[in-house]
Parts: C-alpha cells; structure tokens; sequence
C-alpha cells in the first residue's frame, strides 16, 4: 500500500484504517456531564461499552517514517539521512518555527531557507536534539526538499469500554496506541474519537490475528476527545450523546475476578453490540498495574465461527463477570486466536 501522511497500521487488537484526513477540533473538559472529581469505587455505576469508536491520535511535533530520494542537481540524495536524522524521530522545530504536521515543512522552507543548512530541532528517545541539514532542490518539482516520508497523526478503529456517568470520561483499548513501524511508545499525546460501524471481519488463523473492517468518517463531528494516551487505554470526555443507547454496570475490582464463565461486550457487525461467553482460565494477583491480568479463552460458537476468537478491533472490549464490569481485552494470542489477555478494570478506571 501507498505511504502517505497517515500510515495505515496495525496494533495487537487495534485495527487501523484507511482515511487520510488531518486535523480536528477537540471538546472541552467534561463536555455536557457535570464535571466534578469523583473516587470511583467497586459500587459506582459506569455506562458499559462495547461499541466501535474511529480514533484519530496526534503527534506533538512531526515523525521521521521513512527516507526519500531527492533527485538533485548533485545527484540522488537524501539531505535528512546524511545529516543523521533517523526514523523515528520527532522534528519538531525548523529554524526556530516550531511545526506539527506534514504542511509546515513546506512553508517553513519556503519561508526561512536562504541557501544556509536548516536548524532542525526533533527528539530522539526523550532527548532533543539539532541537525544541520541543507535541503536538496527536487528537479522534477522546483522545490527544495530534506528527503523524508512524514506523518503527524494515525488513524483507526477500536472499542470503547466504559463511560462514567458521573463526568463523562471514557476508557477504551486497554493499551496504547503506538506506532508499529518503530519502537517510539510515547509520540501519541492527544485526538478524538469518533462514531464508527463495522462492515466486515477477517478470521484470525494460526501465526496471524483477524481483523475487524471499520468505517468513520474523519471529517465529521468527533464524539469525544482523547487527553491522555498510556499502557491501559485511550482516556478522555466525551459528549453526552454517545451514552443514550448504553446500559448502565457496575464496577467490579480485580480482587473480585474468578476463573471460570464471563462475557465480552462487542461489536463485530454494524455499530451495536452483543454478549459474547468466555472463560477467564488465570487471573494474575496484581499488586501493581499491569496490562495482562487476565487469560481468557473464548467459548461463544457464534463468535468462533464469525471471527475465530479475538481479532484486531476487539481491543478495549468490556469484560463481565457476576453482573460486573471487571475490565478489557486487550490482546490476542497469534498462536491460538481463541485466547487473550485482559487488563484489570481497576487500571483504567482511575485514568
């Protein structure tokens, strides 16, 4: 498939998908909920999830995807890999302009290049740093170019998994977005979520995940906003009318999860979801946050035959025991698609 400014990419149980479009205005805190702090506690009520939202999260600067070559009056070139910059990398200065998506680079050059080498400012695992790079005139295009594929945000589809009622927050996921094509886990801060409807499944099989087909649209009315991306979700406020067709659960802590029967909560056709049987077989006593609390193996015929078990998509998807909401899948098993793990809802609920 074509590189372009959003790449199109594939998480564990997280699937990605094709929209090109950037740029979107956010909510404000606590959009139409009574914002107001509250302890959540195994007694409180949340709105269950299940259902598939399109997310879009953004970069605080601009990532290194791949090099270009620049065919040059000096030859075929590309100014950023010989000036040291690696993929990866997040620039997020030029010259002293500071630039967070594709465009600004352009116009950046455009604006200050005067036949000097480019003060470009990025970060590198934590670190900022300065490269002097001397852009190379493209002679097919008549501009000046530093030889870089980049992008400023990625686009996909996943599950919500709860919603409180108290403020409005949302948790979904259950991990965090990252990008696959290098090792970075920390260049997505914020975005937006958005309505989406599944259209489609793939089977997961031995050695391969399945895959859930999503569609949203990018250009429409986000339904929430993202304020907060780490290892047990996407975390936010979202509006008000994303809970009118969710029923209410409860929480149950981690101290309460058994072995034995439970439920996800899933979308895998259209945008409504439904009850699916699983079996939790170990649950790990965590003293501390971590993402795989849970092993779970699904037992639904109807699931199986639909999807072959857990398939990318199904990430953040609500689990139930005893009438409760205990936590979220997160991953899956590409040895066995019938099994996953599952994170603790008490992880995300504090986010």
């Amino acid at each position: 498939m074509k590189k372009a400014g959003i790449a199109i990419l594939f998480f564990l149980c997280l699937t990605f998908i094709f929209i090109p479009v950037v740029g979107q205005n956010t909510f404000a805190e606590g959009s139409d909920f009574d914002a107001q702090q509250t302890h959540v506690y195994s007694e409180e009520k949340v709105y269950l999830g299940g259902i598939p939202i399109g997310v879009i999260a953004n970069s605080e600067g601009i990532i290194v995807t791949d090099y270009v070559e620049v065919i040059s009056p000096g030859g075929v070139r590309s100014p950023a890999r010989e000036a040291g910059l690696m993929i990866g990398d997040l620039i997020v200065r030029i010259n002293g302009v500071s630039v967070s998506n594709v465009a600004d680079i352009k116009r950046v050059i455009d604006k200050t290049f005067d036949n000097k080498p480019l003060q470009v400012e990025y970060m590198r695992e934590s670190t900022y740093r300065t490269a002097e790079i001397m852009p190379s005139l493209d002679l097919s295009l008549k501009e000046y170019k530093l030889g870089i594929l980049a992008k400023n945000d990625i686009a996909g589809v996943g599950t919500l998994t709860y919603l409180r009622a108290s403020d409005g927050r949302f948790g979904g996921l259950g991990h965090r977005i990252y990008d696959n094509a290098n090792s970075k886990t920390d260049l997505y801060k914020k975005g937006n979520i958005f309505g989406c409807t599944i259209v489609g499944c793939i089977k997961g099989s031995e050695g391969k995940a399945g895959e859930l087909k999503g569609v949203f649209e990018k250009c429409g009315k986000p339904r929430g906003s993202i304020d907060k991306n780490n290892d047990y979700g996407i975390f936010g406020y979202a509006d008000k009318d994303i809970a009118k067709d969710l029923q209410t659960i409860e929480i149950g802590t981690k101290n309460s999860v058994k072995m034995g029967k439970a439920y996800i909560y899933t979308t895998i056709d259209g945008g409504k979801p439904e009850k699916y049987a699983i079996e939790i077989i170990k649950n790990v006593q965590q003293s501390a946050p971590g993402q795989k609390g849970m092993v779970l193996r699904i037992t639904d015929e109807r699931l199986l035959e639909k999807t072959g078990g857990i398939v990318q998509g199904m990430s953040g998807s609500p689990i139930i025991q005893n009438d409760k909401l205990i936590g979220a899948v997160t991953h899956v098993f590409l040895n066995d698609s019938t099994k996953g793990y599952g994170v603790y809802i008490d992880w995300m609920i504090e986010n």
